[in-house]
């Protein structure tokens, strides 16, 4: 009996840590369905909104590199309650404020506690599984949080077309301090006989400077930040606006298409993690899934009168090429020893989820200048200003090249 629960809890940690990444996924996502009434409730231009909605990510991407000395030196159980718990407190603050600086103050506290999710389950899954079973597991993981986040953006389309934006995000508050009770009793993890780095600045320095001196680190850090745009920047802000504005779609069917990219993330990544732990080429897969994602991604955005059903269909495509930053971290996980693999994925998702804020306040800059003038209508304002998305695709297929898997060169 002891002997099958011992089996069960790594999935009971894994799956609990799986739901936090998720929620948190799932607040970044819903910041586009949100984002008109945010406009009309505190009064935003476009710079404004894009700061309001980017205001998750500043202290969400800042803290990523401390994030990673945390978890590399302290249980992940005790950081992660910690964590909800400032998740819970922002999102029923941003609920009751009236003002865009608290609002701004309110996203600032909900992106401290999301920051703490992704390298959490990136923890659980290192100390709990198999090497081999990393790339799976964090698919399997991005099956379930994105099926979610799909399914909640759907309902939350719903739900804002009959109640308000604050009660929703009340509610996701007291989902939160849920999730941070269930914490203490589900996540344990298992003892180890590795001794963990000692915590001092001198160690904590040496250690971060090899992380950002490692080329590798760097290389995929900057693949991941363009391919993941597509969520950061487009899904999470300006995709539903795009919709309504070039195809002039209803805010729920557009919030619909949108779900599409991420049930093609949900899907590809699990896909993409069994092929990593198959055959584990994941350099040239990266190459290969930047190259088709650049001209699904172009055509979505700089076609006119794409009919609704192969814009689903390409939304779907582009979703799936995006889950290939799974083989991203893979990489990473292998261009460090055990004790740096928290810090050097915390590094590399810092950068990866800083496209959040450069990105949404750059195509809202973009878009408040009517492509610096140019732009004779609202469709071609958003084509024009969201063709960087694309153009940041061709850029990542460029330094897909110069990327090495040294796990699958040492195998073979």
């Amino acid at each position: 009996m002891k002997c099958k629960i011992n089996r069960i809890m790594p999935f009971l940690a894994w799956l609990t840590v799986a739901f936090f990444v998720f929620f948190q996924f799932y607040l970044q996502t819903s910041s586009s369905i949100m984002s008109q009434d945010w406009a009309l409730n505190f009064h935003l231009n476009k710079v404004e909104l894009s700061n309001l909605s980017a205001a998750f990510f500043y202290s969400y991407v800042l803290l990523q590199l401390p994030i990673g000395v945390f978890y590399d030196r302290f249980q992940a159980k005790h950081i992660l309650i910690i964590a909800a718990a400032l998740l819970s407190l922002g999102c029923i603050m941003l609920s009751m404020v009236d003002s865009y600086a608290w609002a701004v103050v309110a996203r600032l506290l909900m992106g401290i506690g999301s920051a703490f999710g992704f390298v959490g389950l990136l923890t659980v899954i290192i100390i709990s599984f198999p090497a081999n079973r990393f790339g799976l597991m964090l698919g399997l993981a991005e099956l379930l949080g994105m099926a979610g986040v799909a399914l909640g953006t759907i309902v939350l389309a719903h739900l804002m077309l009959n109640g308000s934006w604050r009660s929703a995000m009340f509610g996701s508050g007291i989902i939160a301090a849920v999730l941070a009770l269930v914490i203490v009793f589900a996540v344990h993890t298992p003892k180890t006989t590795q001794k963990k780095p000692p915590f001092s600045l001198t160690s904590v320095l040496l250690q971060v400077k090899s992380v950002l001196c490692n080329k590798q680190i760097i290389l995929c850090s900057i693949y991941g930040f363009f391919i993941y745009s597509i969520i950061t920047a487009f899904t999470s802000l300006w995709g539903v606006e795009f919709l309504t504005n070039t195809y002039h779609m209803d805010s729920k069917l557009a919030s619909t298409c949108i779900s599409t990219i991420i049930i093609g993330l949900a899907l590809g990544s699990p896909i993409n993690g069994l092929i990593s732990k198959k055959y584990g080429n994941n350099a040239q897969m990266m190459r290969w899934e930047a190259l088709l994602a650049t001209v699904i991604l172009g055509i979505i955005i700089l076609v006119h009168g794409i009919p609704p059903l192969l814009l689903f269909v390409l939304f779907f495509l582009i979703g799936f090429l995006c889950s290939v930053y799974v083989q991203c971290l893979s990489v990473i996980k292998d261009s460090v020893v055990p004790g740096m693999q928290a810090t050097a994925l915390a590094a590399s998702n810092m950068m990866i989820i800083s496209s959040a804020p450069l990105l949404q306040i750059l195509i809202g800059g973009i878009l408040q200048s009517h492509f610096f003038g140019l732009a004779l209508n609202t469709s071609n304002n958003y084509r024009c200003s969201l063709a960087i998305l694309p153009l940041g695709y061709l850029i990542a297929w460029v330094f897909s090249f110069f990327i090495r898997d040294l796990k699958s060169e040492t195998n073979s």
